[in-house]
């Protein structure tokens, strides 16, 4: 039967980049995470890639040699041998271990550990650090020094990184949208080192939020009116300190005492629930004219 019948081809096969064609199927080439070029075939042991591995010392997790590591998909145990890599063009130095408590542990103020995972592969290698002070950042292939807001610099990324600042004729300076940092510590002798977000209301974790009105919805307490506070994503007012809502505000409660033998006296610093509770068992309702409409309670002022 001719299998043009059903819609078939038996043309070449398209397929995806990174695999080829051949017997009517995609096949993955063979490669590497970090693309080098792989070895040869491998057979993974174990399944546990939790531990820390030096890949030049420690053989029990594939079948590849000494320096290199078995890549392989997360349900396979067959894949290619890959070599150990360092960043940034270095190569391992084999003569160091990064598994913890051993006695030619790598040096860390000339090395650092270096480790690529995934579910069913790990290594660690101990490789030279490319960059250390006083020019840590390593950056197109050069070193250069660490710049703070308002220091000398070069690139935008000796700027801590270029997250809120930018080098500017020389200078670190804050983005825009962003200004120098606030705080108690911040003095003429301690001035700002790093850039904030500029927020018009108010600011967390450097994420900026809206004004809200009291029963809105926020996320802080400065989102929300004078006198109010965030409960549980809502703005109320701060019943804790005396304050209760008027509208769309927050006022403090004026509370009514009455000494023995004395006219009523409105005392505002006594406010709160507490207060409240004080005028009512004092039979005054909370207000300041006498007894008229107030609750009476057996045995009190009664």
């Amino acid at each position: 039967m001719h299998s043009a019948f059903y819609g078939l081809s038996w043309g070449p096969v398209s397929c995806v980049p990174g695999t080829t064609s051949g017997n009517r199927a995609c096949t993955a080439a063979q490669h590497c995470p970090d693309g080098a070029k792989p070895s040869g075939n491998c057979v993974r042991i174990t399944y546990d890639t939790s531990g820390v591995e030096n890949q030049f010392s420690n053989q029990n997790q594939d079948t590849c040699p000494s320096g290199s590591y078995c890549y392989t998909s997360d349900l396979s145990l067959g894949g290619q041998c890959c070599p150990v890599t360092c960043p940034y063009g270095t190569q391992p130095n084999t003569a160091f271990s990064c598994q913890p408590g051993a006695s030619n542990g790598c040096p860390l103020d000339t090395h650092y550990c270096h480790r690529l995972a995934g579910r069913a592969f790990s290594f660690s290698a101990c490789c030279r650090r490319p960059c250390k002070e006083p020019t840590p950042f390593y950056i197109n292939g050069k070193c250069f020094a660490r710049a703070w807001l308002g220091g000398p610099c070069t690139v935008n990324e000796q700027c801590l990184g270029a997250d809120t600042m930018q080098c500017t004729n020389g200078q670190c300076v804050c983005k825009s949208g962003f200004k120098p940092e606030e705080g108690s510590y911040i003095t003429a002798e301690n001035p700002p080192q790093t850039c904030v977000r500029s927020c018009s209301s108010a600011s967390r974790g450097g994420e900026c939020f809206a004004s809200s009105s009291l029963g809105g919805q926020c996320d802080v307490d400065d989102q929300c009116p004078s006198n109010g506070k965030c409960i549980r994503g809502q703005c109320i007012c701060n019943c804790n300190n005396g304050y209760i809502r008027s509208g769309g505000s927050c006022i403090k409660v004026a509370v009514t005492t009455q000494a023995p033998g004395s006219q009523g006296v409105t005392n505002s610093n006594q406010g709160g629930f507490l207060g409240l509770v004080n005028g009512l068992m004092k039979g005054n309702g909370g207000s300041s004219g006498g007894s008229s409409g107030g609750i009476g309670i057996p045995g009190l002022g009664r």
